[in-house]
């Protein structure tokens, strides 16, 4: 049997694997993303949820060296950029490889976002139209959407699509919801590529206090027996000291979701898994802590999910509520909803049959 390799474009994460399947569907998983994004790798570095099986290509030799022995493999490429240099490697693959696939499932904040996700799709058209004179022998392409990368299948022309779920897709959705809510933090204080673009900026403290008093507020508002306080991934426990109103859990935050009455959050990529669960979804606005653009983006992921918004100020004992969208929801549950195969299930069917 012939192996099968996955390389990543972008920096592979644990979150991604279950719904790739990780090394229980390939024989091996490389990470290219150090190469073509070294000041992200430089932050990402850091991270808590990169997995210990994946194996990260630092520089070209390595990556020379993969290549060089995949003459006999089956390769898929997840999230391949439309760069120059992303192009070069996909060619040189293309002429070592004995089969070519791409995973092109894009984010799914992107997908909801229409003038951005236009912008994308324009870029796109423009980028492939000057790339590609003649058609790539790519094999298949698994996307969640196939709008967003009409322009990648005019013009590599694989021969087979498969349509697969975002990877985000809870697999089930609990209808019986419990009492409780959860705040699915973004670790913003100390979140390795905030404090690079805007250093010093929010006061870990001072912000968490905040978030504390907001967790309390809400649960009496909303008549909670408890809330829980979902660590972001890449959490080293320094906000854990200030929350004293909900129960903190790392690594739980699907499960959580999954039966929770109500959810609370900034504009983590986790609220559309809130979306899709049927919580009630709040986005939580800090307006005397949080910069203008991060406030900006907190009421545009509002909008996004259809959720409602909080601007929240203790200190100033002032609440202000904005109701979200029922219509805007229900498409988002729609697509989550879809039958689609995940991409781990429709890549083992397709290799492993």
């Amino acid at each position: 049997m012939k192996k099968l390799v996955l390389i990543s474009f972008i920096a592979m994460r644990e979150k991604y694997l279950p719904a790739i399947g990780g090394l229980s569907i390939f024989d091996e998983v490389f990470d290219i993303s150090p190469l073509l994004h070294p000041a992200d790798h430089k932050l990402h570095a850091s991270y808590k949820d990169l997995p210990a099986e994946v194996v990260q290509i630092e520089d070209y030799a390595q990556l020379e060296r993969l290549i060089a022995n995949i003459s006999t493999s089956h390769v898929v490429i997840h999230r391949p950029y439309f760069t120059s240099n992303s192009l070069k490697i996909i060619r040189d693959l293309l002429k070592r490889s004995a089969r070519l696939d791409l995973i092109c499932n894009k984010s799914s904040l992107l997908l909801f976002d229409r003038k951005k996700s236009l912008k994308y799709k324009v870029f796109s058209e423009i980028f492939c139209r000057a790339k590609f004179p003649s058609a790539w022998p790519i094999h298949t392409v698994y996307t969640n959407s196939l709008w967003m990368n009409a322009p990648l299948l005019k013009y590599f022309k694989p021969r087979k699509v498969v349509r697969v779920k975002h990877f985000d897709a809870i697999e089930q959705v609990e209808s019986a919801k419990e009492n409780y809510g959860v705040f699915l933090d973004s670790f913003l204080p100390f979140h390795p590529e905030l404090e690079a673009e805007w250093p010093s900026e929010v006061d870990g403290e001072a912000f968490y206090k905040e978030v504390d008093s907001f967790i309390y507020w809400a649960k009496e508002q909303y008549k909670l027996d408890k809330v829980y306080f979902c660590q972001h991934p890449n959490s080293d426990d320094r906000e854990k000291p200030y929350i004293a109103s909900a129960d903190v859990v790392y690594g739980e935050t699907r499960r959580l979701i999954s039966k929770a009455k109500y959810a609370f959050s900034f504009a983590s990529d986790s609220t559309l898994l809130a979306t899709q669960a049927g919580c009630t979804l709040i986005c939580l606005n800090l307006p005397e802590l949080l910069p203008s653009r991060i406030q900006q983006q907190v009421e545009k992921v509002a909008r996004i999910n259809g959720a409602d918004y909080i601007s929240f100020a203790a200190r100033a004992d002032k609440v202000e509520k904005a109701a979200g969208g029922a219509t805007r929801r229900r498409a988002i549950r729609k697509v989550y909803a879809s039958e689609a195969p995940s991409v781990a299930e429709a890549v083992s069917k397709e290799f492993r049959q």
